[in-house]
């Protein structure tokens, strides 16, 4: 298994007793909902709620710290069934067992962890503690009862078999620091089934990870990891069925979740604190539902918010099963990001006549566009955060020179076109540098080299990166994992953006021939979907074309650089219509002036990059003007400028991202609360 795989195999372990807890199945590409619902408000949970625990029948139980107890919501209910009381003070966490125990922090003034029986008419003390537990966890395999004491630096624990209510030491040595064995005010903890103990180490910004029976620990997130990340404040972490840590950041507002090569934000990501439906405010503690759905303490907002599982799938599934007296018939059709596969299979049978039919259906993402719905009229922060680059023109791993094209994947790793550094840069989410992930080795038409590269983009199924190496006109493809040199798949071309559609074909923006091809696999001659009748500015015409995009409908958007505007041609139609600008070059909100990036939303909205106005803009599909979105304030550094805007993209949560060529940089501009 590779270091950089942050993903924990959980062993299969035979035991009686069943988890009270979820641990769902989540997709690698699963999305959230980025707007919450409100569970319970100030007045149902007092303010600062912490802990939250939602059992396998979805009944969900918050600790209510002002009002000393514990309120109980059954399945699908959004008015509390009953609350629970009896001299609790200051609750900080809790955990329930598959019989409905409730176990109750009661340190804070009482030093103990009561529980409480089901139907029972009062509590009684297990556990004598010195403080407040800030993380409650049962290990069913060894029936044993964790409690997480921040204010001593130590996680403790007791057998509930045993007649003693003394704690012993599991891990920590009362003393706050950061080596391997010791913790500096830890919270939130979680056991799996092989009982190996996770922990949110909260000053020491890091997710430990600690053997049976080990007193030393292993980092797997934030300071001190194989993988570099910055965590701030970490209060809870929660494994789901496949080991991947999912991490409350109290202090970054949002929760992450680690995936194969990194870290990806799942809620809470529009930008810091607050009280929108979107933000979070020092959230606490996190559970899920067993339909994935995830619950948080968003502890200053005094609030317990629900972020509803909207896909959990990497893949668009059709299944139909159809029974009758004399045939079976199963047929499923599979499409990935670039492949389609459809199998059938026929058998007989004599006494079934029953007919049912189940179909399970997710959208096709297009590159570079956005999961989520985005209304209209949704803003994005208009100061941008640097995440590639902005350290003026070279060739560190902290800078770029003249950068063109970016990708950003579902982790948010953002590749960028290092032009004239003749690389492929990836970098990483939160990464303060980049890394080479093809060429780097001087100018050049090697295997192992490009020159002056234009674009690049991500083919998921073959994990490789498909590169517009310019100035060698051609195409390569490079693996991801240890690529040393690429292979070139077309040649002779003289094209600036590419991109590819949900089967795998490759569209590519020829400039000189101004025209758009696709090629299929195996195809080295191509066809032509959009152009090709010459320069000019008829409908049936570009004019140096420069990116494509291509939505699910394999409708082609182009930026049609010569002629100031950007066409839509619908799969094999003969000319195109322009959907943003076509009024010549300006800078009025009819125009554009030499447009670069384009992407295309769910809604059919057409986001251009307007380099020489030195913006971004949005067209609503239909629209007869656009409106500017960010930039537009001059081509300096400031943070709400920008210089030369070429490659654009989205991430899955509606993020925008723009590379700057003037600026040697690649801006990240948060979208904010979605208007509806």
């Amino acid at each position: 298994m590779p270091a950089t795989r942050l993903v924990i195999i959980l062993l299969t372990v035979s035991s009686s007793l069943a988890k009270s807890y979820n641990q769902p199945n989540i997709s690698l590409c699963a999305l959230w909902s980025s707007d919450a619902t409100t569970l319970a408000n100030e007045n149902v949970v007092g303010l600062q709620p912490a802990g939250i625990y939602i059992d396998t029948e979805n009944t969900i139980y918050v600790a209510d710290r002002q009002n000393g107890r514990i309120m109980v919501w059954d399945k699908e209910s959004s008015i509390p069934a009953r609350n629970i009381s009896d001299n609790f003070i200051n609750p900080w966490s809790l955990f329930v067992t598959t019989d409905a125990t409730i176990y109750v922090d009661n340190g804070d003034f009482n030093n103990r962890v009561d529980q409480w029986i089901f139907n029972a008419s009062n509590s009684a003390p297990v556990m004598n503690v010195g403080g407040s537990c800030t993380g409650l966890f049962i290990d069913g395999i060894n029936n044993t009862l964790y409690c997480s004491l921040a204010s001593e630096h130590l996680i403790v624990k007791v057998e509930l078999n045993s007649s003693t209510m003394a704690p012993i030491i599991a891990v920590g040595t009362g003393c706050p620091g950061s080596v391997s064995d010791m913790l500096d005010h830890p919270h939130g903890i979680f056991v799996d089934t092989n009982s190996y103990l996770y922990v949110a180490d909260t000053d020491n910004n890091r997710i430990q990870r600690f053997a049976p029976g080990q007193l030393s620990g292993t980092t797997l997130a934030g300071f001190g990891a194989t993988v570099y990340f910055i965590l701030n404040r970490p209060t809870d972490v929660v494994l789901d069925a496949d080991g991947y840590l999912f991490i409350v950041e109290s202090h970054n507002h949002r929760i992450i979740r680690t995936v194969e090569n990194g870290f990806k934000c799942v809620v809470g990501c529009f930008g810091g604190s607050g009280t929108t439906s979107s933000q979070l405010h020092n959230p606490q503690t996190m559970a899920f539902d067993s339909n994935g759905n995830i619950f948080v303490t968003d502890m200053s907002n005094h609030r317990v918010q629900k972020f509803t599982l909207v896909v959990n799938t990497c893949a668009t599934t059709s299944t139909t099963v159809t029974t009758s007296t004399s045939t079976t018939t199963v047929t499923t059709t599979t499409t990935s990001t670039s492949t389609t596969t459809v199998a059938t299979t026929t058998t007989s049978t004599s006494t079934s006549t029953s007919t049912s039919t189940t179909t399970v259906t997710t959208t096709i993402i297009p590159l570079r566009a956005p999961a989520i719905e985005i209304p209209p009229n949704a803003k994005w922060q208009q100061n941008g955060v640097t995440v590639a680059g902005g350290n003026g023109s070279g060739s560190g791993f902290k800078q770029l020179i003249q950068p063109l094209g970016l990708y950003v994947d579902d982790a948010q790793t953002v590749y960028v076109a290092d032009r004239n550094n003749h690389r492929i840069v990836g970098w990483k989410w939160n990464a303060t540098s980049g890394e080479v992930v093809a060429g780097g080795n001087g100018e050049g038409n090697g295997t192992h080299q490009l020159f002056n590269p234009f674009d690049v983009i991500v083919d998921k199924e073959r994990d490789s990166f498909i590169i517009c190496d310019w100035r060698n006109r051609r195409v390569v493809r490079w693996l991801r994992r240890n690529g040393i040199h690429g292979e070139t798949t077309i040649s002779n071309i003289d094209f600036f953006g590419l991109t590819m559609d949900d089967i795998g074909s490759v569209y590519v923006a020829d400039m000189k021939k101004h025209e758009v091809r696709r090629f299929q696999r195996g195809d080295s001659q191509g066809t032509v979907v959009a152009g090709g009748n010459g320069d000019g500015n008829h409908d049936d015409q570009l004019s140096s074309p420069q990116y494509v995009f291509v939505d699910r409908d394999y409708s082609v958007y182009v930026s049609d650089f010569g002629n100031h505007r950007v066409m839509k041609w619908v799969e094999d139609a003969k000319e195109g219509v322009v959907v943003a600008g076509g009024q010549g070059q300006g800078n009025n909100f009819t125009q554009l002036s030499n447009p670069q990036g384009v992407v295309v939303d769910k809604m059919g909205t057409v986001y251009v990059a307007d380099a020489e106005n030195y913006r971004i803009m949005r067209w609503v599909k239909e629209a007869t003007e656009g409106n500017v979105i960010v930039g537009g304030n001059g081509r300096a550094e400031l943070l709400n400028e920008l210089n030369y805007p070429f490659g654009l993209s989205f991430d899955l949560y509606g993020n925008l991202y723009v590379v700057e060529w003037g600026n040697n940089r690649v801006q990240k501009f948060n979208i904010e609360q979605t208007i509806k």
